[in-house]
């Protein structure tokens, strides 16, 4: 009997616990950790109801099962499901390659990785003098049209274009300065925003990120052109920030999901209006497999809906 009671306090008590976090994450205040790693809570919840399956817990197993799918509902809504099956049509194509040039202490490895993907835009943020130096050299005769932002913060900005640039502007906010550039894509105008947010460490620091992204947000909902708006956004895209930012937008998020056993959060985003459709996207990384960057490329829209036969990119 005695067994049968510590047994039926364990269990209680277990599920409690389990009732408890999913509360705290689904309806509390947002915690960075909770709000972070939700993916590889998810699948901890998944493993815990395999595990009280094998136990024959049937209240634990159903719980856990129950909260790690409500998690996987939340990430599948933020993540892009119109990657499944592109369909190419005959509308020019965008290769954007976004970099943070903190990933890169040689800058050979920087151009080796360039010149591998070919992109016809490249974004580099955390731009310094040193690195516009190493950039202009290497880079003058594939990108012909560059705009840059040089800083010895963190909130430096290039970017470097195959195709004409025909505008220049920057959105200020204190301290803050996001890139927003005009390009020419064989007759098809697109807008490229570029922006640097600090990572929310305090309530000074989540004020911040707050006005940065709604003054973002107040510039992008007042133009009608096709938009691609990336860079450092250090917060996942799963996160209330970024889920309020895309619904303000109406902008869709080019990842489709993460890889869990990498513990590599995507803090780098590439987010595009409806005007645009994303083909592929992904990580950049070297040999090691140590991420430098991100890419996605994209197609306008074709609005007559005459659609060619899928195929290889």
């Amino acid at each position: 009997m005695k067994n049968m009671i510590n047994k039926n306090i364990f269990q209680y008590g277990f599920l409690l616990f389990m009732l408890s976090i999913a509360l705290v994450i689904l309806a509390g205040p947002q915690i960075k950790f909770f709000s972070e790693y939700l993916v590889h809570i998810m699948f901890a919840f998944f493993i815990l109801g395999l595990l009280f399956l094998i136990l024959d817990q049937k209240r634990l197993l159903i719980t856990s099962f129950a909260i790690s799918g409500m998690f996987c509902v939340i990430l599948k809504n933020e993540s892009n499901n119109d990657l499944v099956s592109p369909v190419i049509n005959d509308k020019p194509k965008i290769f954007l390659a976004h970099y943070n040039l903190s990933n890169f202490d040689n800058p050979y490895e920087l151009v080796t990785s360039i010149q591998l993907e070919n992109p016809d835009i490249v974004s580099f943020q955390e731009l310094t003098p040193d690195w516009l130096q190493i950039l202009d050299q290497a880079l003058e005769y594939e990108y012909n049209y560059k705009t840059t932002l040089v800083r010895i913060d963190p909130f430096g900005k290039a970017i470097f274009s195959k195709y004409p640039i025909s505008k220049v502007d920057t959105l200020n906010l204190n301290s803050y300065q996001d890139l927003k550039i005009k390009c020419s894509i064989k007759g098809n105008e697109l807008l490229l925003y570029s922006s640097y947010i600090n990572p929310i460490l305090d309530d000074i620091s989540a004020r911040n990120a707050k006005v940065q992204l709604e003054n973002l947000s107040s510039s992008i909902t007042s133009v009608r052109a096709p938009i691609l708006a990336f860079g450092e956004y250090n917060m996942v895209y799963w996160s209330n920030e970024i889920s309020k930012f895309r619904t303000e937008t109406g902008l869709k998020n080019s990842r489709k999901d993460i890889v869990p056993a990498s513990f590599k959060l995507p803090y780098e985003h590439i987010f595009y209006s409806n005007t645009l459709e994303c083909l592929s996207e992904g990580s950049i990384n070297n040999k090691h497999n140590k991420k430098l960057g991100y890419k996605g490329v994209y197609q306008f829209v074709d609005s007559d809906n005459s659609k060619m036969p899928n195929k290889k990119n």
